[in-house]
Parts: C-alpha cells; structure tokens; sequence
C-alpha cells in the first residue's frame, strides 16, 4: 500500500498529543456529501468550493445524480451528462480546485446508488449482465396426462402438495400445478454482482474512466473510493448449477422456499422440514459469497492497486436480519469485512435523541439501536481500526447541531471514528430544494456555523481513533436464524436486548460471527482473536442456531478458559455513581495513557461518578478543544453531561498542560429582559434562498419564541440587546448562561465578540477584562431553515411529480423545529467561576 495512504489511515494515533487534539488534520476531517445535481461550470464550482472552504469543510466526496437517476421521484438535472467527456472534465476541475484548496476527496463509485450499475450503463452496454428472476404459472393437468414443461425456461413444478415432479410424470387425477420459470428482470435496470464479469464492466465503465480521465493525477486526487448500498440479487436463478455444484444436490426441488412470495402454501410445506431450511440457509450463504467474492473483493482489490482504501455501507443495515430482507447482501459482517473502512448509514432518524422504541410483531421497526457496532466490529476485526458513517439524510433542514452532535456522538461512542455528513447540494433552486435535507449552505440559516461543527467532529474523530479499544466482550449475530424461516423475529429480538443489556452494564462489545470463530487465532489460549479483535467473551441470543463446527470451536475455547453465557448478567459491568442511566463508556489505551470516553443518551442532563483515578487525570472538553485538569473526589471523578454530550477522561503518568477546573459559582445575575429586533432573515424562493436584512426598530420582550416579533415563517436571526451591571472592581472572570437557545448564537461583550455557541451547554466566559461597571450585552440568535420550509410558498407553483419521496417526512421532521429565539433563563454567574 502507498505511503500516501498509509499515513492517512492505515495506523491510529498511538499517544495522545494536545496539539493534534486542537486542530486533529487531515485524517479526522469529516468526509462531506457534496450532490451533484444540476448544471456544473467551473464558475459555480469554484465558488461552491470557498464557501465549503469558509465552512470548515476539508473533506468531500462528489456525489453524482444525472438525469436518469429517479427521474420519477427525485427529477435532477446533471449537466454535462453523467460518465462522459464533458462530465469528466468539470470534475477533474473540481478535484483539482479542491486539492488547491488543501481539500482531500474520495471517489464515489456510482451514479446515484446503488452502486455496481453506473446508473443503468452496464445493462445497456452490456444486456447479458442483467439480472434474470423467477416467476411462476398455474397449471392444470388431467388425469393421465404426462406432464411436459410447458414454458421454455422453465424450471421446476410442484403439485398443490409441494410434490416436485419432473418432464415424464403422469397424473393419476386431475391435478394444480405450479411451474416455475425464469425471465428477464425488467423491473430493475441493474446487474447481477454476483458473476464477475458484471463486476468487471463495472469497474470499466466507471472506475477505469474515471482513471483515464485523471491521468497521472489520479492516484493523488483520492484517497478512497466509497460503494454505497450494493446489492445482490434476491434470487440469482445463474447460481442454481454454483449451488449444485458446491453442495451435491439440486437446488430446484426448494425453490418454493427460495421465492415464498410466488406460492407462500407451497414455501410453508416444504418449510416443515428442516432438510429445507438447511437448503435454505446454504443458499444464502452461498450468494452471500458470490456477493462478496465477486463484486466487494474485485472493487478492493481495484481501490487497493490504485493507492486508495476502499469504504462505503449495504442497505438495511440498521437491523440484524435486514441482510437479507431487503439489504441483500445476505451476511452483513462477511460484507462489511470487505472493506478497508466499513460502515453504515443513518438516514430517516434511526438515531435522534429521545427516540422511543417501538416494535410490531415482536420485530423493532423504530428506536435508537447500537447497529453502528457492525461496522466498528468488522473494522476491529479486518484491523484497520477505522469504521464510518453517512449520517444526516432526510433528517431534514430543521436539525440542529445539537441533535447532530447527538447522532454522531452516538456512534462514536459505539466505534465509529470517521464521519460523513450529509449533505451539500450543487443546484440550489425549485425542485431540488425539496430533496435530499439538510443542505448545508451559508445562507441556511444557522448552517453559516458549520465550520464550528465541522471542528467538533475533527476532534470527536481525533478521540475515538486514539490508540486501542478495549472490547473483550463478543455478542453472537445469529445469521443461521435469519437465513431459515421460523424463529428469526424472536432471536432478532433477543439478540436487540442482549445487546442492550451489555450496554446498560457499560460493557463494550463487538458484534461477532461463525466466520470469525471458525478463522480465529488464540483458541487454545481462550481467546477469539482476529485482526485488532480480542474477545475473551462470548454472549449468545437465546434460541440462537449455532452450526456444529461453531459449538466445536467455542466448546475447546471454554475449555481454554474462555466465556460462553447467554445473558449481560454474566458479564462483569461497571458501576457509576449518581444518575447514570443510559450513559454509555469506551475504554481505550495509549501509549501514554488510558481514556475513559462517556455519551449520555439520554434526554437530560447526567451528574455521575465514575471510580477512575490515576497520577494525572483530565477532563477531555471535545467541544473547546480543551483540557481541564479534573480533580479526584474519593475513589473517582465527577462528570456532567448535557443530553447527547460526549467527554473523555484523560489519565497519564507525566503531567500535560492543562486549564483549571473552573470551581462552583457563588451568585447569579438574571437578566429577565430584552430590547429584540429581526436582523437577517433567510427567505426561501423559487430561484433559492435569499439573505433578507433588516433594521427594524428594536421591541421589549422577555426571553420566549421570537413568532410574536418576526413571524412563525422566519428563519434567520434576531438580535437580543440588554444591559447589567456589576462592580467591575471586585469581580473575576463571569459566566454567561444562556439557558436554552434555538439553534445557536453569537454573544458580545461592549462591542467584542466572546463566543459563538451552536449547542449546549450555552455558556462562555466573559473576561474580566471586557467586564465594565454597566455592561453592554448583544446575543445574535439563529434558528434553522424550517420555519421557511413549513410556512412559506416557494413551491407552489411545483408539480406533485417534482417533489422528491422524502419530502412529507422531511415537513414533519422539520415541523419539530420551529420554536425560535432565546428562551432562558439567561444568568450571569459571579464571583467563583463555574465548574
């Protein structure tokens, strides 16, 4: 692998370095989703491009859309178009101007997704890629009739009693018959990624252009390639004869097992017998291989020649057994293996604070689940260490940064440690606007803050790729149950709360699989060992279907001295004191150090005590990038963390310069009252979003929702003024607490600038040295973009075919964020300075 790459990704930071923690480079920068949906020219890139630049945005990977993408449910307008001449030299353009800029990209594979067909082109260049399926007829045959095969394609036939019967066979009545056949797949216009050579005019069609188009340039301007959602085929009916030859036995007796949706009476039947649900396991199995060995391993080993890692996510990877229904790509672990930097993705809110569990018929539909442990845990296991995320996606433009910080917080907490917010947008206007959300634009409302997040998650990215993870603890993924038919809804369900169990006991743990048990080290010594991988212990879903050579295998590591048990209560947890529900931890060793790093999931504010000591201890702040000396109370630290805030402790044996503690305040100043007055408002319009600026009269109000002054459909900000007084002689340092501000805000102090706060906790000092007998106070508000999207007009004149599929989610998400303003209670804290 080249040096190029090998510095980026492929070693973690070893030792913790204050410096690096500040302002962490290039390897921690989130990777943004920069859409390219309408017409490109070097004059909109460029200035695209330094408005990224001006937001903090380092990172990025282009995102394509043409034309042909959804044009019947999310209309875009690419230009040029996709894949050719011209389209290559705008984005050569781009990449080149990024690289200018200091920028990285990566390469995205496909147009629009999911990846492997190039947005149709390998099945119109290539028709014999195409995917083939199975349908079914009824038949009807007399008594004494010899049954022939009555399609040419035909495959097997059944009689109403699941009998299979073959060409010859003669009816001793009048007899139902269903016969299976197969056809093209006109439905879809993708290729089957389970025969290599669709995988071949994959990667020529896409891949290879890109790198003719780039030159000698190529290998320098990426330094990864990103797959998004590829899928295999639900049935494959070319793999009938691999199947056969593998396992020594013909497939078409089962195939009413296979396809259940085509006869559900005759899949029942044969399913009574467990030889059918072993055929059925093999044959998911099988493609689940196929699907690896010849589409995610050919486009690794492609990235891997070329200098580059290879990253992205599958589809339906929020629930275990969604591999099968509808990720298709059968075995979720074996996937995510496969790539240098695995991940998932959070679209639609799978994670949000509060999100309530939910569940019907025993299978969980809607919660916020640690899945992100399946891309942290195949990390772990290849040994790269690091694992991603593409986050944000129809969360819509009323999510805040607090709410991000919850999202991206909840998964650092849980392994991941390379971030992918989306999204950017390059057209701006009509349509468009009502796609993919949330944009993050200058003129976005409080998205001109971006910058200030996108540092959050540098140093978020910085703390949980710091030396090594310590995760002895395994929860068994039960992919035998989610290959057969039966039992699968309660061992998902088992597997969700065994995983919740060891979470609420603070034990960290990985997510492990029969290929690891089966190909892992240190099982003699009781040890499962890959990779960065170490697990000493084994937890196990009841119910659970575990294959023979497994129990083998775990049977002589228990004898070692290893742990199977099928419940969290086995396992030692770690106790905290105080309100520490729903606070979870990771520990991770340096070489110069341990740290100890805590997420409060919950919805309020969490003060525990944690039993850590050590020489030198301090307290992490990822959102000041700064260290606080912590001072020991007994046996162990005090933490406070706001709903969805994540902080690490920091123990070493050689002092580091670090802040003070700042020590409890004595009194506190109300400030009850404002002069309140609209300052720029964000208008959205058929053409885009404009900046509005006023200079209305101020109005007396006291802190609340700003509709009464600017108007339920204004985003943007208003400007808070207020004055106090306190000895300017006597006081230290204060505090300003803003109480709950919506969305973020900029404070001045007599006319300077102190702080700029886009989640909470909303605090800033205010130096003693700005500090005057009566003081000048000036809080600029910001909210988000929702209030415009839900009350205004600017899509009226659209047709009901333009707005995208996502958009009526993305109204009642956005409809949760249109209070507004600063609501208090606004407190300047005296005398001491706050802890």
């Amino acid at each position: 692998m080249a040096k190029r790459v090998v510095k980026l990704y492929s070693t973690l930071p070893k030792q913790w370095d204050t410096e690096d923690f500040k302002s962490p480079g290039a390897r921690h920068s989130p990777v943004h989703f920069w859409v390219w949906n309408g017409k490109c020219s070097h004059e909109e890139t460029d200035k695209q491009l330094d408005e990224m630049y001006r937001l903090g945005v380092r990172a990025f990977y282009i995102v394509p859309e043409p034309k042909d993408f959804r044009p019947n449910s999310m209309p875009t307008d690419l230009e040029p178009d996709y894949l050719t001449d011209e389209y290559f030299s705008e984005y050569l353009y781009a990449v080149r101007q990024a690289k200018r800029l200091g920028m990285r990209c990566w390469l995205y594979d496909e147009g629009g997704w999911p990846s492997g067909g190039a947005c149709g082109r390998v099945v119109r260049q290539y028709p014999e890629t195409a995917q083939k399926c199975v349908r079914s007829h009824r038949l009807t045959f007399n008594s004494g009739d010899v049954y022939k095969k009555q399609n040419d394609n035909a495959l097997a036939a059944f009689t109403a009693d699941a009998r299979y019967i073959e060409e010859g066979f003669v009816f001793g009545n009048d007899t139902e018959v269903t016969e299976y056949y197969t056809a093209p797949e006109t439905a879809l216009n993708y290729p089957d990624v389970t025969k290599l050579n669709a995988t071949n005019c994959f990667l020529d069609i896409t891949h290879n252009a890109y790198r003719q188009a780039m030159g000698d340039e190529f290998e320098e301007l990426f330094s990864a390639i990103f797959t998004d959602e590829p899928k295999a085929p639900y049935m494959a009916p070319d793999n009938f004869a691999v199947y056969e030859q593998v396992y020594g036995r013909s497939i078409l007796p089962y195939i009413p097992i296979i396809m259940p949706f085509l006869d559900k009476s005759l899949a029942d039947k044969l399913l009574s017998t467990d030889e059918s649900n072993e055929v059925l396991a093999q044959w998911y199995d099988l493609n689940s291989r196929l699907f690896c060995d010849n589409f995610l391993k050919p486009c690794k080993e492609w990235a891997n020649e070329h200098k580059m890692l290879f990253t992205g996510h599958m589809d339906v990877d929020d629930t275990p057994e969604g591999c099968v229904h509808g990720g298709l790509n059968f075995h979720l672990m074996r996937a995510l293996r496969c790539l240098d930097i695995p991940g998932v993705d959070v679209i639609w809110r799978q994670i949000f604070p509060g999100k309530k569990r939910k569940t019907e018929s025993g299978v969980i539909i809607s919660e916020n689940s640690f899945f992100p442990r399946f891309a942290s845990s195949a990390a772990a296991q290849n040994g790269s260490g690091y694992a991603m995320t593409e986050s944000l996606g129809v969360y819509g433009n009323g999510v805040t940064f607090e709410e991000m910080r919850y999202c991206f917080g909840f998964q650092a907490i849980r392994g991941i440690n390379i971030f992918n917010p989306a999204l950017i947008s390059y057209s701006r206007a009509g349509y468009t606007l009502t796609q993919e959300q949330p944009f993050f634009a200058e003129n976005f409302a409080c998205y001109k803050y971006l910058g200030e997040f996108n540092t959050y998650l540098e140093r978020l990215s910085y703390v949980f790729s710091l030396g090594e993870r310590v995760c002895n603890t395994a929860l068994y993924y039960p992919i035998n149950d989610f290959w057969r038919r039966g039992n699968e809804a309660s061992v998902s369900a088992s597997f969700d709360e065994l995983g919740r169990a060891l979470e609420d006991r603070r034990i960290d743990f990985d997510i492990v699989d029969d290929d690891v048990i089966l190909a892992a080290d240190g099982i003699e010594k009781g040890i499962i060992s890959m990779g960065n991988a170490c697990y000493t212990n084994i937890v196990i879903p009841p119910q659970a279907y575990i294959p023979e050579k497994t129990k083998a295998i775990l049977k002589r590591f228990c004898e070692a001295g290893g742990t199977v048990c099928y419940s969290a209560d086995e396992i030692p947890g770690i106790e905290l004191d105080g309100d520490a529900t729903q606070v979870r931890m990771m520990r991770r060793v340096l070489e110069n150090g341990e740290l100890f790093c805590f997420f409060n999931e919950k919805d309020i504010t969490a003060d525990l005590s944690c039993p850590i000591s050590g020489k030198y201890v301090y307290r992490v702040c990822i959102e000041e990038g700064e260290l606080y000396k912590c001072p020991q109370v007994g046996k162990g630290v005090r933490l406070t963390l706001a709903s969805g805030e994540t902080a690490a402790i920091l123990i070493t044996n050689e002092p580091i310069a670090a802040k003070e503690t700042l020590p409890d305040f004595m009194e506190a100043l109300s400030v009850s009252e404002f002069e309140v007055g609209k300052k720029t408002a964000c208008v959205l319009k058929d053409t885009g979003c404009e900046y509005v600026e006023h200079a209305s009269a101020l109005k007396k109000t006291k802190p609340g929702d700003w509709a009464k002054i600017a108007g339920k459909d204004y985003s943007g900000s208003c400007v808070y003024k207020a004055t106090f007084t306190v000895d300017s002689d006597t006081v230290k340092d204060a505090v300003l607490d803003l109480g709950k501000v919506c969305y973020a805000c900029e404070v001045v102090l007599n006319g300077t600038v102190v702080a700029t706060k886009i989640m909470s906790p909303y605090r800033c000092v205010l130096p003693k040295e700005l500090l005057k007998g009566t003081n000048e106070l000036e809080i600029t508000v910001t909210n988000t973009m929702a209030n415009q999207f839900v009350y205004s007009d600017a899509f009226k004149d659209l047709e009901p075919w333009q707005f995208s599929q996502y958009y009526d989610k993305e109204i009642e998400f956005m409809k949760e964020s249109l209070p507004s303003g600063l609501f208090g209670p606004v407190r300047i804290l005296l005398n001491d300075t706050l802890k």
